[in-house]
């Protein structure tokens, strides 16, 4: 999608809610300020669910509006949580992240999980879920299994533009130009085909 942003940041609009939260210093909100380390874990820098060894979990992104959007990401915690690293595609955890989970879209009367987005077997912090873009207003992933006995998201992104932006214009033909037109070429038509029959 050309101009395409990450609609589910902050910075964007997008707005972060939780199933539970283990306390103020895990919030919601941490999955959508922008980094991917999940750098200062334990002060704001993931969300992590208050519900020990119980699931499902989810965490939800509230968008400003309705948005086109085609890829979502979806980072775990990694190993060395005191002092992560840039994630690439290729890095894997083994302590901390989430093992299973489907990354679920709005379709105005309830959720439906995106093309491609059912993860099952997880060993990689980022999961990358790319698919033909679909509409909604905001999404959510829901965690049904996970390492060490709590749901901990890094960040979450979503990637497209406003609906609104996408709309095919619409195109007024019906002038009264057009129509007498219309009109004009149908008279003729029956006069020559009256003609012809004579």
């Amino acid at each position: 999608i050309p101009g395409r942003v990450n609609v589910a940041l902050a910075a964007n609009g997008g707005a972060a809610t939780a199933s539970s939260t283990l306390n103020a210093n895990y919030p919601a909100s941490a999955v959508t300020n922008g980094d991917r380390k999940g750098l200062n874990w334990g002060a704001g820098g993931g969300w992590n669910d208050g519900t020990p060894n119980t699931s499902p979990d989810w965490v939800e992104i509230n968008f400003t509006g309705q948005k086109l959007i085609e890829e979502v990401n979806v980072f775990s915690m990694q190993d060395s949580y005191t002092a992560p690293v840039e994630p690439t595609p290729t890095l894997e955890f083994t302590l901390w992240g989430l093992r299973a989970f489907e990354v679920q879209y709005w379709t105005g009367t309830d959720w439906a999980v995106l093309p491609g987005g059912a993860v099952t077997n997880n060993n990689l912090v980022w999961r990358r879920v790319v698919f033909v873009p679909v509409t909604t207003s905001k999404i959510r992933v829901h965690i049904s299994a996970a390492l060490n006995g709590s749901s901990r998201v890094m960040e979450v992104e979503a990637w497209g533009v406003s609906a609104s932006g996408n709309t095919p214009p619409t195109v007024a033909i019906a002038s009264s130009w057009f129509s007498a037109s219309i009109v004009s070429i149908w008279t003729m038509t029956q006069s020559s085909v009256a003609a012809c029959l004579k």
